[in-house]
Protein backbone atom coordinates (compact mmCIF):
# COMPACT_ATOMS: atom_id res chain seq x y z
CA UNK A 1 0.00 0.00 0.00
CA UNK A 2 1.05 3.69 -0.74
CA UNK A 3 1.57 6.24 1.55
CA UNK A 4 -1.34 8.83 -0.91
CA UNK A 5 -3.54 5.21 -0.37
CA UNK A 6 -2.89 5.35 3.39
CA UNK A 7 -3.39 9.00 3.63
CA UNK A 8 -6.91 8.61 2.11
CA UNK A 9 -7.84 5.56 4.18
CA UNK A 10 -6.90 7.84 7.05
CA UNK A 11 -8.45 10.91 6.23
CA UNK A 12 -11.36 9.35 4.51
CA UNK A 13 -12.68 5.72 6.25
CA UNK A 14 -16.29 5.76 5.32
CA UNK A 15 -18.24 6.76 1.86
CA UNK A 16 -19.80 9.91 3.99
CA UNK A 17 -16.75 11.75 4.44
CA UNK A 18 -15.42 10.85 1.21
CA UNK A 19 -18.64 12.56 -0.16
CA UNK A 20 -18.73 15.75 1.74
CA UNK A 21 -14.83 16.19 0.62
CA UNK A 22 -15.95 16.20 -2.86
CA UNK A 23 -18.74 17.98 -2.29
CA UNK A 24 -16.54 20.75 -0.89
CA UNK A 25 -13.98 20.30 -3.63
CA UNK A 26 -16.11 20.28 -5.95
CA UNK A 27 -14.83 17.56 -8.29
CA UNK A 28 -12.35 14.86 -7.63
CA UNK A 29 -9.71 16.41 -9.70
CA UNK A 30 -9.77 19.27 -7.43
CA UNK A 31 -9.66 17.16 -4.59
CA UNK A 32 -6.87 15.29 -5.96
CA UNK A 33 -5.34 18.61 -7.15
CA UNK A 34 -5.47 19.71 -3.22
CA UNK A 35 -3.84 16.66 -2.18
CA UNK A 36 -1.46 16.28 -4.66
CA UNK A 37 -3.01 13.07 -5.70
CA UNK A 38 -3.92 11.79 -9.38
CA UNK A 39 -7.56 11.26 -10.20
CA UNK A 40 -7.03 7.88 -10.39
CA UNK A 41 -5.87 7.38 -6.96
CA UNK A 42 -9.06 8.83 -5.76
CA UNK A 43 -11.44 6.55 -7.84
CA UNK A 44 -9.47 3.40 -6.55
CA UNK A 45 -10.19 4.90 -2.86
CA UNK A 46 -13.90 5.30 -3.92
CA UNK A 47 -13.55 1.38 -5.52
CA UNK A 48 -12.26 0.35 -1.99
CA UNK A 49 -14.92 2.19 0.03
CA UNK A 50 -17.79 0.81 -2.06
CA UNK A 51 -16.17 -3.16 -2.02
CA UNK A 52 -15.24 -2.52 1.64
CA UNK A 53 -12.27 -4.77 1.47
CA UNK A 54 -9.95 -4.33 4.23
CA UNK A 55 -6.61 -4.86 4.10
CA UNK A 56 -5.66 -8.74 4.85
CA UNK A 57 -2.19 -9.10 5.97
CA UNK A 58 -1.03 -12.75 4.72
CA UNK A 59 2.41 -14.28 6.18
CA UNK A 60 5.31 -14.64 4.34
CA UNK A 61 5.79 -18.12 2.83
CA UNK A 62 9.09 -19.74 1.79
CA UNK A 63 9.60 -21.66 -1.19
CA UNK A 64 12.41 -23.41 0.10
CA UNK A 65 12.40 -27.43 -0.39
CA UNK A 66 14.25 -29.09 2.74
CA UNK A 67 14.04 -32.17 0.63
CA UNK A 68 16.24 -34.34 -1.41
CA UNK A 69 15.01 -36.03 -4.97
CA UNK A 70 15.62 -39.34 -3.07
CA UNK A 71 13.02 -38.33 -0.56
CA UNK A 72 10.63 -36.49 -3.11
CA UNK A 73 10.63 -39.54 -5.70
CA UNK A 74 10.34 -42.02 -2.51
CA UNK A 75 6.87 -40.03 -1.47
CA UNK A 76 5.82 -39.43 -4.93
CA UNK A 77 6.05 -43.60 -5.03
CA UNK A 78 4.13 -43.67 -2.32
CA UNK A 79 1.38 -41.67 -3.00
CA UNK A 80 0.77 -43.12 -6.27
CA UNK A 81 1.47 -46.38 -5.23
CA UNK A 82 4.60 -47.62 -7.95
CA UNK A 83 4.63 -50.45 -9.31
CA UNK A 84 8.12 -51.45 -10.22
CA UNK A 85 7.81 -54.84 -8.64
CA UNK A 86 4.66 -56.18 -9.89
CA UNK A 87 4.76 -59.56 -12.25
CA UNK A 88 3.73 -58.94 -16.04
CA UNK A 89 2.11 -61.34 -17.24
CA UNK A 90 2.81 -61.93 -21.21
CA UNK A 91 0.53 -63.37 -23.48
CA UNK A 92 0.41 -64.46 -27.36
CA UNK A 93 -2.77 -63.67 -29.44
CA UNK A 94 -4.22 -66.99 -31.33
CA UNK A 95 -6.57 -67.31 -33.94
CA UNK A 96 -8.96 -67.86 -31.49
CA UNK A 97 -9.10 -64.83 -29.62
CA UNK A 98 -12.26 -62.34 -30.20
CA UNK A 99 -11.71 -58.97 -29.40
CA UNK A 100 -13.39 -57.82 -26.20
CA UNK A 101 -13.59 -61.02 -24.67
CA UNK A 102 -12.90 -60.65 -21.24
CA UNK A 103 -10.10 -63.16 -19.61
CA UNK A 104 -7.55 -64.97 -21.53
CA UNK A 105 -9.64 -66.84 -23.98
CA UNK A 106 -7.60 -66.78 -27.11
CA UNK A 107 -4.14 -66.22 -25.56
CA UNK A 108 -1.22 -68.48 -25.27
CA UNK A 109 0.82 -67.93 -21.87
CA UNK A 110 4.42 -67.27 -22.70
CA UNK A 111 6.01 -66.01 -19.61
CA UNK A 112 6.07 -63.90 -16.47
CA UNK A 113 8.15 -60.96 -16.02
CA UNK A 114 9.15 -58.05 -13.77
CA UNK A 115 7.74 -54.05 -14.04
CA UNK A 116 10.78 -52.01 -15.16
CA UNK A 117 10.94 -48.29 -14.68
CA UNK A 118 10.34 -46.46 -17.79
CA UNK A 119 11.55 -43.14 -16.69
CA UNK A 120 13.97 -41.86 -14.53
CA UNK A 121 13.84 -39.74 -11.10
CA UNK A 122 11.49 -36.92 -12.24
CA UNK A 123 13.50 -34.66 -10.58
CA UNK A 124 16.61 -35.38 -12.59
CA UNK A 125 20.32 -36.09 -11.02
CA UNK A 126 21.99 -33.36 -9.98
Amino acid sequence: MTGKTEQLRRRYPTMEKYNIAIAAAGTKKALGDLLGMSRQTINLHLIWLRNGVREKRVAPSTMVCRKTNAELDAKINNIYHDNSKDKIMVYRLTDAYIPGSLGTDGLEYLRTDTAVKTIVSAWGEM
